[in-house]
């Protein structure tokens, strides 16, 4: 009973340890990363870890005897102590490796395939009529019902994926035996699958997240709806027939099933842990491909002189300079501690009897090694970040540039670095008479043979090249929307509306530098009479250099030192643009509530027209009746379009919200979405015992307006 208590103990340390540091910041204003941080090493340290340590040890991998001690003492517990935490760091460094160095690849690919996807949704109708509304504010982390969708299909695809993976390499005739668990070429195929995999969901999901539409249709949300249905329901059944397929071909399934799951789940959690993080990169790049393929000067953009010679120059100079830093780091470090990396490998392989010293010291160095990469891209960081200011190169255009030459750079090495699977299997350590089990890592070195297949030279080492630009170009827009200031405005012009994303750029104008007022009536008297007619111009529409240039037939230098002038005396902003997306204006007519009784809670009418809450339920009750015995679906009734009018609907526990508006936007469709959870946690309660009092939603009103960021309120409000 000592030996599993102890043993218990040690090794849910580093989850008491990582649950007392998310505790301690949970009052400060990083305690939702520190909280999905905690749960991705639990993920990796528990489920991984020592589920496959429990694995290997169910199929026959005895503990190797790693330290051994005839006194029960405290020192001696201390010493285990100090092992497991080392190896707890290393798995922390580890956990951190995988948004570092695997996920950016799936945030990288997953813009390009979401253009495939809408290319192929829109078919002929051309990708210019495309349009998005996306916004790069940084995301708040509270909340986990996105991930909750991805993790429910993830866990309902698992089955057919081991079956497909070994199908895959029997028929690369790359063919292992399922019981030899803790495969090699297993474990590199399967990391390759998750990355292409997370990449198809993240792209389907992210035309949802920037709101993709083709007219007045919210065409992001439709295939994301009917993609992840579809995909729910059939893989059900294929993970079955899958499931019952393999077992039949390979008799002692059951533990690489188990081995193959808690990898697949382990990696699933601590993708959709930092899921929140790093989806505004892919939004970025999304936006900066569609923006790209309707630009009608796409390729003059590309090869301008400026950009191109300033790109080449950023580039060359980060990687040479990371590679100084980094490099002379590493020849220094090696040289000092004088080990032979491979051969330290080997000695903790699968089947050798590593001690704890021996252990402990080669997680000390790979732990060292990890930090040493991350300290590599936080030098490119700071570096891209430092030219840029001084250049005024774009950060995107930086970041291209610098993963473009470090892919070459970094090639020679990735052909002499060491290749392993990192895998886990119980030691045990003797003290007095208490034989305690901890766990260790252990190495599965590529052999030879594997090393020199076309499935390692034309698959492993392209992706990892490309999963090394990804990391650099994916946290350069990291870095990018974290420090950039961005500043987001929407202007409002001839029944559209212009949403503009930029960055107060005051010192560099371009011909493509935005021009806005900013002015306040206590400035005006401020403003000299010969530049009054000028800032006239501001107060009707936002404009660029370029136009404003033409329209007041001024010299470049003079303009800029005007403009310039009207900045440093507050009258003025100038940015510079990084989008400008321009959509149909929608114009709200009403808003309904209605109980699912078909008595109306509350309404109200923006507009000419008048429509009577009661007339609105038993209409949408009648249709929607009618839809369901007619073609049997058991989706609820979501718009009705009458060409210059949309009724919009929107269901919660016990009520439905319909909008009256001349048209369905992705943005309205939000709000209404936004209006209706948050109805629900003010009012669910009095919903569920509502005696049919008006007065208790009588405050509904401050809420409609909240929402739909409207300012009237001189429209007749009837409550019922």
């Amino acid at each position: 009973m000592n030996e599993i208590l102890i043993s218990a103990v040690l090794i849910l340390l580093p989850n008491i340890l990582i649950a007392l540091i998310v505790l301690l910041m949970r009052y400060t204003r990083f305690k939702e990363i520190a909280l999905r941080t905690g749960i991705a090493f639990s993920a990796f340290w528990l489920i991984y870890c020592i589920g496959s340590s429990i694995v290997f040890n169910l199929i026959g991998v005895e503990p190797n005897l790693v330290y051994s001690s005839r006194d029960f003492s405290i020192s001696n517990l201390k010493t285990l102590a100090t092992y497991v935490v080392s190896l707890a760091i290393y798995s922390l460094t580890l956990t951190i490796t995988y948004p570092v160095f695997m996920f950016p690849f799936v945030f990288f690919l997953a813009p390009i395939i979401a253009v495939l996807i809408l290319l192929y949704a829109v078919r002929g109708r051309g990708i210019k009529e495309i349009t998005f509304w996306i916004d790069l504010k940084p995301k708040r982390l509270m909340g986990w019902d996105e991930e909750k969708e991805v993790l429910k299909l993830l866990i309902a695809l698992l089955p057919v994926s081991l079956y497909f993976l070994t199908s895959l390499l029997r028929i690369l005739k790359y063919e292992e035996d399922p019981l030899s668990v803790g495969s090699t070429l297993l474990g590199w195929v399967l990391e390759i699958y998750m990355l292409f995999l997370l990449s198809f969901i993240v792209a389907v999901n992210l035309l949802y997240t920037s709101r993709v539409y083709h007219g007045n249709r919210f065409v992001g949300e439709t295939i994301r709806r009917n993609t992840f249905n579809n995909l729910l329901s059939i893989s059900i059944v294929l993970s079955s027939v899958s499931l019952i397929l393999f077992v039949q071909i390979f008799k002692g399934i059951i533990y690489v099933f188990i081995y193959f799951s808690l990898y697949y789940i382990a990696i699933t959690i601590i993708f959709l842990s930092f899921f929140k993080v790093m989806e505004p990169t892919s939004v970025y790049i999304f936006a900066k491909i569609l923006t790209f393929m309707r630009d009608e000067n796409k390729f003059q953009r590309i090869f301008e002189k400026r950009t191109l010679v300033l790109g080449i120059i950023v580039g060359i100079v980060v990687t040479l300079a990371s590679l100084f830093c980094t490099y002379a780091f590493i020849s220094v470090y090696w040289s000092y501690v004088n080990i032979d990396l491979d051969a330290l490998l080997g000695e903790c392989s699968l089947d050798s009897s590593p001690s704890l010293e021996i252990l402990e010291i080669l997680n000390i160095l790979i732990s060292l090694g990890s930090l040493q990469r991350f300290f590599e891209i936080a030098i490119i960081m700071f570096l891209i970040y430092a030219l840029r200011n001084m250049v005024k190169i774009k950060f995107f255009i930086a970041g291209i540039y610098v993963g473009i030459f470090k892919v070459f750079a970094d090639y020679p090495l990735l052909q002499r670095a060491t290749k392993a699977w990192t895998t886990t299997v119980f030691s045990s350590a003797n003290i007095g008479f208490v034989n305690i089990l901890v766990p260790r890592f252990a190495y599965l070195g590529l052999t030879t043979s594997y090393l020199g297949s076309s499935v390692y030279q034309f698959i492993v080492i392209p992706i990892l090249l490309l999963k090394l630009l990804a990391t650099l170009l994916v946290f350069t827009v990291l870095v990018y929307l974290k420090f950039g200031k961005l500043v987001q405005f929407i202007d409002v012009e001839a029944g559209h509306q212009i949403k503009y994303i930029c960055e107060v750029e005051p010192d560099y104008i371009t011909p493509n530098s935005l021009i806005k007022l900013k002015i306040a009536k206590i400035f005006e008297e401020k403003i000299p009479e010969d530049l009054l007619q000028i800032v006239e111009f501001f107060k009707t529409k936002t404009y660029t250099f370029q136009e404003l240039k033409e329209k007041l037939g001024m010299p470049d230098e003079k303009l800029k030192k005007i403009l310039r002038y009207l900045h440093e005396n507050y009258i003025i902003d100038i940015y510079d643009c990084e989008f400008k997306i321009v959509t149909p204006a929608p114009v709200i007519e009403g808003i309904y509530i209605v109980n699912t009784d078909g008595i109306a809670l509350y309404s109200k009418s923006f507009g000419e027209v008048k429509v009577e809450p009661l007339l609105i339920s038993g209409m949408l009750s009648a249709i929607t009746s009618f839809v369901k015995e007619t073609t049997r679906s058991q989706q609820y009734l979501q718009a009705i379009d009458h060409g210059d009018v949309v009724l919009m609907i929107e269901y919660g526990d016990g009520f439905f919200v319909t909008l009256l508006a001349n048209r369905e936007t992705p943005e309205i469709r939000m709000k209404l979405r936004e209006f209706v959870r948050r109805f629900q946690e003010k009012y669910g309660e009095i919903l569920k015992r509502w005696s049919g009092d008006p007065g208790e939603f009588e405050n509904v009103e401050k809420l409609v307006n909240e929402v739909f960021e409207i300012t009237s309120t001189s429209e007749e409000i009837t409550t019922t």
